[in-house]
């Protein structure tokens, strides 16, 4: 009834994903999109794109989710594991590190960046952050973060013993 609402496409999208019309859904979160109703629809299009494996679409998708809605560190989450699908790991690191928060960040985003941070071999970064925390999450196979941390200081133990520098290595 309201050609402007852009609302309505969204949920209607979203109802229609929901019931496995996906190709439907897309059409009306297009529109959504278009008539700016907000992150969501180019989230959705973002997963969508992803899961069709179009790399660079679910980037777009996701930028423009996170413009519209700069401060969900979901949307961030999101387009950081696409720049690691794209092996684009320093963009997902430089993702994480400049985004606006206020708070504390996500668990998973600290996960997502200690875990750059070993893979690209910044273990000083990586043990920052960590130390950062007010605490580990250590129970029951959430045990990324402790594992993540003694890594990261052995590995920066390492390097410092292959340098000459026995006691930084200790």
């Amino acid at each position: 009834q309201n050609a402007g609402d852009g609302q309505a496409r969204l949920q209607l999208g979203c109802l229609l994903a929901n019931l496995g019309r996906v190709d439907e859904a897309v059409s009306l979160w297009n529109e959504a999109a278009q008539l700016n109703a907000g992150s969501i629809a180019w989230r959705n299009l973002g997963l969508v794109a992803a899961a069709k494996d179009d790399v660079q679409g679910a980037e777009q998708c996701f930028r423009r989710a996170i413009a519209a809605r700069p401060d969900d560190q979901t949307l961030y989450r999101d387009l950081a594991e696409i720049l690691l699908v794209d092996r684009r790991r320093t963009d997902a690191i430089d993702l994480l590190e400049t985004m606006p928060r206020q708070g504390p960040r996500r668990a998973e985003l600290t996960v997502i960046l200690a875990e750059s941070y070993v893979a690209e071999e910044r273990y000083e970064k990586c043990i920052e952050l960590l130390e950062s925390l007010p605490y580990f999450v250590n129970w029951e196979g959430q045990d990324v973060t402790w594992r993540l941390f003694n890594r990261a200081h052995v590995e920066r133990g390492r390097r410092r013993l292959e340098q000459g520098n026995a006691e930084g290595a200790l």
